[in-house]
């Protein structure tokens, strides 16, 4: 083989190696980079546990059970019902010359015709009676707490039971807020917001997440681009977009609590995006 045929080879089996390094490089690129949102939690403006409009007090009570219905807008409607059947009916009314005549007055009872002789009547015997004592029915209990809907036993849907008197920030002495709500929230009224987290680290998963309260008026959307190192720590981040300050600053709280898991084949600094969506309801 002359020197011009190994120099021929030596280029091919370079160019080769190469190309498979450069695929190699790739493919290992596209594992840890690929754009795959993942969901891992929900976030919310916290709303007050509560089942009243109105109410104030620091003494939040939780009762597990769910509220029960508030019957006083039925019981009003067959109170109403029962009062229009208790009207006097109609009397039917025709033209017809061959119909017999209705008498609408009230017939008078005939009065008895007593004799002249008076009429002795035996007195009637009386005889030792026992008074028998009725036991009183308990009256039923009513429900703690009731709400517009619900279906339970009288509760607020709350995670433990402990007993309260009411909290809330206005003169009431019920209890505000909504069930299933948040006890010492700041929020009184509306519905907590749905709205979560993603990411778009692959083959990576978060093993320590942000705390899912959030304190907002309005919401939105955070992209922030974060660094992690193979231990799945954030070693760097930046926003990328965010629909206002508020959010923004939130959002870059609680990327400070995420910790992915710890990888020895991830690169020595991962790149992927984290993104945040705030939603409030009203």
């Amino acid at each position: 083989m002359n020197a011009t045929q190994q120099g021929i080879n030596i280029k091919a089996t370079a160019w080769t190696v190469g190309v498979h390094v450069l695929l190699l490089l790739l493919f290992f690129f596209i594992k840890y980079n690929t754009s795959t949102e993942e969901p891992i939690q929900e976030l919310g403006m916290e709303v007050n546990l509560g089942t009243d409009a109105d109410g104030s007090g620091t003494d939040q009570p939780m009762v597990t059970e769910d509220p029960a219905p508030d019957n006083r807008e039925a019981a009003q409607t067959i109170a109403a019902a029962a009062q229009e059947t208790n009207t006097e009916k109609e009397v039917l009314k025709t033209e017809e010359p061959d119909a017999p005549v209705i008498n609408t007055k009230p017939t008078e009872a005939k009065k008895p015709v007593r004799n002249n002789v008076a009429e002795t009547k035996p007195k009637p015997q009386t005889k030792p009676t026992t008074a028998t004592v009725q036991p009183t029915q308990p009256k039923p209990q009513q429900p703690r707490y009731v709400y517009n809907g619900g279906t339970g036993k009288g509760g607020n849907s709350a995670a433990i039971n402990k007993p309260g008197t009411g909290e809330g920030n206005t003169t009431g002495n019920g209890d505000r807020g909504v069930p299933g709500g948040t006890p010492g929230a700041s929020n009184y009224t509306g519905t907590p917001g749905r709205g979560g987290i993603s990411y778009n680290l692959t083959g990576r998963s978060i093993v320590a997440y942000p705390p899912p309260d959030a304190d907002f008026k309005e919401g939105g959307k955070v992209v922030i681009r974060i660094t992690v190192n193979k231990d799945g720590a954030i070693v760097s981040k930046q926003v990328k977009s965010a629909t206002n300050a508020e959010i923004r600053a939130i959002a870059l709280r609680k990327a400070d609590k995420i910790r992915f898991n710890k990888s020895d084949s991830a690169p020595e600094e991962q790149f992927g995006d984290v993104t945040f969506v705030f939603k409030t309801r009203s």
